[in-house]
């Protein structure tokens, strides 16, 4: 079939594009010497940490008949949800890297390696604005839950800014407006949160640093500094005030928000995390 093979054709084709983009971001950005410092700092946080004292052997564990008996759950299958394809968007030349939806569910926006920040409409799934938001592919975008028009989209990239856009409505569309551009991590930036009430924009990078920014001034707030290490996603629960990072150790940090103290850690995960949640009620953590 001519045309499954044009499609196959076009998926190679930006696949080559996109390890064409990496493989120039390596050689650019001296990943290797950024990667063994990494290491360094890897080697030495394992030297420091204290040995865990194995437990007794003398533990008593249940009888073994009752460990072999079956429980009976009354607990119903969950119901099957028939889905439906509303749209199919071939939004970008990349990969994509990362999606949002506006609170009041009219807007998508979504990011890609392609370097392109895009916002669509999801009543039409036609594509509204188009900006080339960094000269480097774009990791991650964020949006402000009570007011998305008024410096309430963020995004993060690989040259290690991070980007604070309005909207701007014109006629029966919508056009971008870079408000400030933040500069002051030294690594890639993967993780992006906003706290809307607090007027916060949360980032979190590959530096291991988490800094938290006035969102209407850009101005930084708090940095705090993961010595766990690099920072993939973050999460925040507003009316507890705090904030949740994880990165490629597999542990999530705990820190106040506005405040920048690191109160607590979570650990048990055997490899690295890539998204975190928090439960309305903020008693539950999803990593």
């Amino acid at each position: 079939d001519n045309s499954i093979i044009a499609s196959l054709q076009d998926d190679v084709e930006s696949l080559n594009k996109s390890l064409t983009s990496i493989i120039e971001y390596i050689q650019e950005y001296k990943l290797e010497l950024r990667i063994k410092t990494l290491e360094q700092l890897y080697q030495t946080s394992l030297s420091s940490k204290k040995t865990i004292t194995p437990p007794p052997n003398n533990i008593k564990l249940p009888d073994s008949k009752i460990l072999a008996q079956s429980l009976n759950y009354d607990i119903e299958p969950p119901p099957k949800i028939s889905w439906r394809c509303i749209h199919i968007i071939n939004a970008h030349s990349q990969s994509v890297t990362d999606l949002a939806i506006t609170s009041d569910h009219k807007y998508l926006l979504s990011t890609s390696w392609d370097q392109y920040l895009k916002i669509w409409s999801l009543d039409s799934g036609n594509e509204l604005d188009v900006i080339k938001a960094s000269d480097q592919g774009i990791l991650a975008v964020a949006v402000n839950g009570i007011d998305y028009f008024n410096n309430g989209i963020v995004t993060g990239s690989l040259d290690q800014d991070v980007k604070v856009w309005s909207l701007k409505s014109e006629k029966n569309s919508l056009r971008f407006n870079l408000r400030h551009t933040l500069t002051q991590h030294t690594g890639s930036i993967h993780g992006l949160a906003i706290a809307s009430q607090e007027q916060i924009i949360v980032s979190g990078s590959y530096d291991q640093t988490v800094k938290q920014w006035d969102s209407q001034t850009g101005r930084l707030l708090e940095s705090s500094y993961d010595e766990t290490g690099a920072i993939n996603t973050i999460a925040i629960h507003q009316e507890e005030k705090f904030i949740v990072t994880g990165g490629g150790d597999g542990v999530i940090t705990i820190w106040e928000l506005r405040g920048g103290k690191k109160l607590g850690l979570l650990v048990g995960n055997v490899t690295s995390l890539d998204s975190i949640a928090i439960s309305p009620s903020g008693k539950q953590i999803a990593g």
